[in-house]
C-alpha cells in the first residue's frame, strides 16, 4: 500500500533541488542532521497563500522538536500583490511558488500546494468553496494528511470566524478541520486507498497571532487562558542562530510581498489553541503522548540504539571516521518495511554520508536552455575529499548510463572531469508551470521524483550500493557576483511572441501586430504567420524566419485586415520549421533572488473594438507597486512618459497635463513624504492628479491629498456589483464619454479596494456601491476641484481591468484623463 512512497518526496531533500550552490556542511550542522535523523516526528502547518506561515514556528518545529515539517499552502498567490515588478496573475503565482520553495530551504520545512486558485480577496469562504470547489481540495487536503502521516496539524488560521479575515483564510482551517477526521475515515474519498492508507493525526491546532486581536498592544491585554504559550525563542548552539533569526532569513523571502524581517533572539512565545486531541500535561511538548522515536516502527529499536551511539561518539574533528555507522545504519532501514518513515530517513542517512565524506558530485550544462532532440553539452565532476573508500559504479543521465568515465576508485581529493554530449529526448517534458496545464495532476505529481533534469549517481561505500539522485544545473563566472548557479530549462527551439496582447482599435481597417522571435538552438530557421482562431481560412501570407543563433532574436510585423462588425478576434501566432510547428510564447521569468522560470503560453493577440473618446492629454506615469496600466495607455494613443520620484519637480511637471500615481505609490515611494507637495501645487496650477489604490497601513506619509483622506479596507469583491451612480451630472460619467451602468459589467477578480471611508467635504464621491450584504460604500471614485485642478482618489481595480479589455473601464478612465480638458472648456 505504499507502493507510491517509492517516488521520494521530490521537495523533502537536502540536496539543491532548484537553482542553488551545492549545501556544504560543517561537522556542527551534520551532528544537527543526525539529531534529526533520530527522530521520528511529523507536523502539517496549513494556511491559504504563500507568507500566510509563521516561520517562527516551522522553524521551531523541524529545528527544535527535530519533526518533518511541512507547510500546505493551498493557493500559490497569483491573485495577490506584487512590490518588485509589474507582473501578476500566473507569472505572480510562479515567483511566490519560488519564494515559499526557497523560504523552505531556510527553516527546515517542506512545502506542499493543492489546486485552489488564488482568485483575490474574498470576505467569505463560501464564495472560495464555489470558486474552488470544495470537495475537490477537501479531498487534496486529506490526500496530502494519508501522505505525509502528521501527529500534528497546525492551522494558521481560525476555523470559527467567518467574516473576520480573508475568506480563503477561514477557508483553509476549515479544510483542514474536516480533514482531521476525514483523513482517518475509510468511507471518505475511498478512490484514494489504492495509493495511500487512512489516517488520524493524534492533535489539531490553531496558532493565534497579536493580528487577529487588532494589534500587539489589543493582544497583550486579551484573555489567553484558552492558549497553550510555546516558547519559542530557542538557540541552536550547533548552528549558531536562534530560531528567531532562521525564521527571519525565511520570511525575508517573500520579497515580491515586501515581508523582509528583522531577526530577533531571546524569549518568544507563540500561542496554539488545541482544537481536538488529547489536553497536553506538558504545554512545551506538542508531541506529548506520541512515540517519536525509532520504537514506534518494527525492527527499528536497533536503528535508534545505532543512532544514539552514534551521537554520543560523533568525531566533530575528522568526519570521515563516522561513515561506518551511518552505512550500517543505511543497511538497517534499507531492511524495513515500506513505509514514509523508510523513505524519509534514507533520504536522511545518505545526506549525512555525503557531507561526511566530503562528496561532491555535480553535472552542469554548457547552456541554460535546452531543447528536445537536440545534443547539448555537460561536464560531470565527482570528487572525494576524505581518505574513505568510495568506489564509483555509474551515472545516468536522460536515463543513459554515461561510458568511458574512468573514475572507479575515488582517491582522496583527486577530482574526476568529464565532459560529454547527449541528445535531449525527444518526448522530454519542456519546463513549465505545469500546475497551470493540468492542476490534478499537478498536485499528486508533487509527491512523485519525476523531474526528467535529474540524474541519478551510484557509488560503492562499504560494498554497498547507495543510488544518489540531483539535479542538472547550469553555473557560470559573473563578473561580480562570481559563480551562479541557476536552473537548466526545456524549451522549445523557437519563442514565438507577439508584442501586445491586447489590440484595441476605434475605426481602423487593418492592425499591425508586432512579433517576436528568439531561438534556443544554433541556425534556426522557419516561416512565421497569424491565423485568425475565428476563422481559421483567414491567415497572414508566411513570413521568413532565416539562420537564427542561439538566444538571438529578430522581430516581424504583420497587418490583418479588420472587419466594420469586429467585436473581438483572436489571431494566434505559428511558426513552422522542418515540420514542426512552434506556436508557444517562452516567457522567462527572472529574479536575483530566486532561481530562473518559464512560463508557457499561446502565442495569441486579441483584437477588440471599443469606442472610446480620448482628450489629447500628456501623461507622466509614477509607478508604484507596478502595473500594466501606462503601456494599455500608449496602446490606445495616449502619450504617457514614466517618470521617476527624483523627476518630480515643478520644473518637469509643467508639461504635462496628467500625472497618474501607479497603484500603492504612497506605500513604495519614500520621497512622495515630502514631494507630495510638488504634486499637490501642479493641481492647483491647472493638473489633474489620479491617485490609484494605497493600503490604508504603511503609508510613507498620511498626506496623500490635499485635502483630508482617509484610507479603510473597505473592498469589493463581487466583481460584478451593481453600481450607482451619485453625482449623474458630473463630467467624469460624461466627458468624453457618456458612462452608463452597462461600462461596470464585464469586470475581472474584483471591482476595487482600499476604498475612502473619511474625507473633506471638498471631495465629490461619483459612486456607491455594495459587496453582498455588506454596508454600501461611497469612497469608490471621489473628486476635488483644488485651484485650478482636480485631484482624483479612487480604489477600482483599474489595474486588472484595463489588461483584460474591459471597455467601460478604458472609458471611465479616459474620463479621468480628460477632467482638466473640460474644466477648460
Amino acid at each position: 500500500m505504499f507502493n507510491r512512497l517509492k517516488y521520494l518526496i521530490l521537495l523533502a531533500v537536502t540536496l539543491p533541488c532548484s537553482a542553488q550552490k551545492p549545501i556544504k556542511l560543517t561537522p556542527s550542522e551534520i551532528y544537527h542532521k543526525v539529531e534529526k535523523l533520530n527522530t521520528l516526528a511529523s507536523a502539517l502547518y496549513i494556511a491559504a497563500h504563500p507568507d500566510d506561515e509563521n516561520t517562527r514556528l516551522i522553524t521551531y518545529l523541524s529545528n527544535h522538536e527535530h519533526a518533518e515539517t511541512s507547510y500546505l499552502s493551498l493557493t500559490r498567490g497569483n491573485g495577490g500583490q506584487n512590490l518588485i515588478s509589474n507582473e501578476l496573475g500566473d507569472v505572480l503565482g510562479i515567483i511566490r511558488t519560488q519564494e515559499l520553495l526557497n523560504a523552505r530551504k531556510i527553516d527546515g520545512g517542506v512545502q506542499y500546494f493543492s489546486t485552489a486558485n488564488d482568485f483575490g480577496f474574498s470576505k467569505r469562504p463560501s464564495e472560495a468553496y464555489d470558486k474552488w470547489q470544495k470537495e475537490q481540495i477537501l479531498a487534496q487536503v486529506v490526500y496530502t494528511i494519508r501522505m505525509l502521516q502528521p501527529d500534528i496539524i497546525v492551522n494558521r488560521f481560525d476555523h470559527r470566524t467567518e467574516g473576520n479575515t480573508h475568506g480563503h483564510h477561514t477557508a483553509s482551517a476549515q479544510l483542514s478541520e474536516l480533514a482531521f477526521n476525514d483523513a482517518a475515515n475509510s468511507k471518505k474519498f475511498s478512490n484514494q486507498l489504492n495509493q495511500v492508507t487512512t489516517f488520524q493525526p493524534t492533535r489539531l491546532f490553531f496558532n493565534a497571532s497579536w493580528w487577529f486581536f487588532g494589534g500587539k498592544e489589543q493582544f497583550a491585554k486579551a484573555d489567553k487562558s484558552k492558549y497553550i504559550p510555546l516558547e519559542i525563542g530557542v538557540y541552536y548552539p550547533l548552528l549558531g542562530k536562534s530560531n528567531q533569526e532562521i525564521a527571519s532569513l525565511s520570511r525575508s523571502q517573500h520579497q515580491s510581498q515586501g515581508f523582509g524581517d528583522m531577526s530577533s533572539r531571546g524569549s518568544d512565545i507563540d500561542y496554539l489553541e488545541l482544537i481536538y486531541g488529547p489536553k497536553l500535561k506538558n504545554e512545551q511538548n506538542l508531541f506529548e503522548g506520541i512515540d517519536t522515536s525509532w520504537n514506534r516502527i518494527k525492527n527499528g529499536k536497533a536503528i535508534g540504539n545505532k543512532i544514539e551511539n552514534l551521537l554520543q561518539n560523533f568525531d566533530f574533528k575528522t568526519p570521515e571516521n563516522n561513515v561506518n555507522a551511518l552505512v550500517e545504519i543505511y543497511s538497517l532501514i534499507q531492511n524495513l518495511e515500506n513505509s514514509i518513515w523508510k523513505e524519509r530517513k534514507l533520504k536522511e542517512v545518505k545526506d549525512c554520508i555525503l557531507f561526511c565524506t566530503g562528496l561532491f558530485f555535480e553535472v552542469s550544462s554548457d547552456n541554460q536552455f535546452i531543447s528536445p532532440n537536440e545534443t547539448a553539452y555537460f561536464k560531470f565532476e565527482l570528487i572525494n575529499r576524505s581518505n574513505y573508500p568510495i568506489e564509483f559504479n555509474q551515472v545516468n543521465v536522460f536515463g543513459e548510463q554515461l561510458k568511458n568515465i574512468d573514475a572507479n576508485y575515488l582517491s582522496n581529493n583527486e577530482a574526476k572531469i568529464e565532459t560529454f554530449s547527449l541528445k535531449v529526448p525527444n518526448n522530454i517534458q519542456l519546463s513549465n508551470a505545469h500546475y497551470l496545464e493540468n492542476s490534478e495532476n499537478s498536485f499528486y505529481n508533487q509527491f512523485k521524483s519525476l523531474d526528467e533534469l535529474n540524474y541519478n549517481i551510484e557509488l560503492k561505500i562499504n560494498d554497498i550500493n547507495i543510488n544518489f539522485e540531483n539535479k542538472i544545473v547550469y553555473k557560470f563566472k559573473d563578473e561580480v557576483k562570481g559563480e551562479v548557479y541557476d536552473n537548466v530549462l526545456v524549451v522549445p527551439k523557437v519563442s514565438a511572441s507577439i508584442k501586445n496582447k491586447l489590440n484595441i482599435i476605434e475605426n481602423q481597417k487593418s492592425q499591425k501586430i508586432e512579433t517576436l522571435y528568439k531561438s534556443y538552438v544554433d541556425n534556426f530557421s522557419g516561416k512565421a504567420r497569424l491565423v485568425s482562431k475565428n476563422n481559421p481560412e483567414k491567415k497572414t501570407d508566411w513570413k521568413e524566419i532565416n539562420n537564427l543563433k542561439y538566444l538571438q532574436e529578430t522581430h516581424l510585423t504583420f497587418e490583418v485586415a479588420v472587419s466594420d462588425k469586429l467585436s473581438e478576434e483572436i489571431y494566434q501566432l505559428e511558426v513552422i520549421s522542418n515540420d514542426e510547428i512552434f506556436d508557444n510564447d517562452v516567457q522567462i521569468i527572472s529574479y536575483n533572488h530566486i532561481p530562473t522560470q518559464v512560463l508557457l503560453t499561446k502565442s495569441e493577440a486579441k483584437i477588440k473594438r471599443i469606442e472610446i473618446a480620448k482628450s489629447n492629454s500628456k501623461i507622466a506615469y509614477l509607478m508604484g507597486a507596478g502595473d500594466d496600466i501606462p503601456t494599455n495607455l500608449q496602446n490606445i494613443g495616449y502619450d504617457v512618459d514614466y517618470i521617476s520620484s527624483e523627476q518630480i519637480s515643478k520644473e518637469n511637471l509643467q508639461k504635462y497635463d496628467v500625472v497618474i500615481l501607479g497603484i500603492r505609490a504612497f506605500n513604495t515611494i519614500n520621497e512622495l513624504k515630502f514631494k507630495n507637495k510638488i504634486l499637490f501645487d501642479f493641481v492647483s496650477n491647472g493638473g489633474t492628479l489620479i491617485n490609484q489604490y494605497n493600503t490604508n497601513h504603511s503609508l510613507v506619509t498620511e498626506k496623500i491629498a490635499p485635502y483630508k483622506l482617509q484610507l479603510s479596507k473597505d473592498r469589493i469583491t463581487n466583481e460584478d456589483a451593481e453600481v450607482k451612480f451619485l453625482n449623474p451630472t458630473h463630467p467624469v460619467l460624461n466627458y468624453p464619454n457618456k458612462i452608463t451602468q452597462n461600462d461596470f459589467t464585464g469586470w475581472v477578480q474584483e471591482q476595487g479596494l482600499y476604498y475612502a471611508n473619511d474625507y473633506d467635504s471638498k471631495f465629490i464621491p461619483i459612486l456607491e456601491s455594495k459587496d453582498f450584504n455588506d454596508p454600501k460604500t461611497q469612497g469608490i471614485l471621489l473628486i476635488a476641484p483644488y485651484g485650478k485642478g482636480y485631484y482624483v482618489y479612487t480604489g477600482l481595480s483599474f489595474f486588472r481591468q484595463l489588461p483584460a479589455g474591459v471597455p467601460g473601464a478604458y472609458k471611465l478612465f479616459a474620463n479621468l484623463i480628460a477632467l482638466k480638458n473640460e474644466t477648460k472648456k
